[in-house]
């Protein structure tokens, strides 16, 4: 499904080019009102005692974009990628952004629903990086619930492990039903400049604490 924030125009389709295997999921801005975004999800099934997490999937985005409107205006303000588990009216939720434009960008972020002014918090010391467009990227995320809180352990972009050990406490949600899901957010820019992110090879693995369960960077 999408979800959208703001009054954005998106397309979304299964694809065979770009893609890694023949087929691929293209998710896209295509104009709308300044600053709206399009969250791209899949719901799956809940799972009541999964506890530790890892994301992996691939993404490729179009047109390559400067970084934080520097030399010419950036076409990719943000993309995020999340992996989420609602369970008894509680949201535990693990997400990554790149962002490209705003203070102190381009940098990975992590998300902390409880955190102000901003959510999107910065990683200390900052991991700073300039994505290029219009080639394929490869991401892992890792973390697992543990004392009712998400526990982040780290991340690997394009086989660069970052370790991560924060905690943030779920946000509360009454009414939804438990799930799990995963998606990926297009942020737009000041001008809504339309832009293009192709995921594939996306796998989410979950299992209950008590068995092991140890990262492997991609490589």
């Amino acid at each position: 499904g999408v979800f959208c924030e703001g009054a954005p125009t998106w397309e979304k389709a299964s694809i065979a080019t770009p893609s890694l295997d023949g087929q691929a999921l293209r998710c896209a801005l295509t104009g709308g009102q300044p600053y709206s975004n399009a969250h791209f999800y899949r719901n799956l099934e809940p799972a009541p005692a999964a506890s530790t997490f890892t994301l992996t999937l691939s993404f490729y985005f179009s047109p390559t974009t400067t970084c934080n409107n520097q030399g010419s205006p950036s076409a990719v303000q943000a993309i995020e990628f999340t992996m989420n588990k609602w369970h008894q009216s509680y949201r535990y939720e693990f997400a990554l952004q790149w962002q490209n434009v705003g203070n102190g960008a381009p940098q990975w972020r992590y998300w902390d629903p409880h955190a102000a002014p901003d959510p999107w918090v910065a990683f200390s010391p900052p991991i700073t990086q300039c994505q290029s467009g219009e080639t394929w990227h490869t991401l892992m995320l890792s973390g697992q619930i543990a004392d009712g809180y998400t526990h982040y352990q780290g991340f690997a972009i394009d086989g660069n492990w970052h370790a991560h050990d924060s905690t943030a406490a779920p946000a509360y949600v009454p009414g939804e039903p438990d799930r799990l899901a995963v998606a990926v957010q297009l942020d737009g820019n000041a001008t809504h400049t339309p832009y293009e992110v192709i995921v594939d090879r996306v796998h989410l693995v979950h299992k209950p604490i008590d068995q092991v369960h140890l990262p492997i960077v991609l490589k």
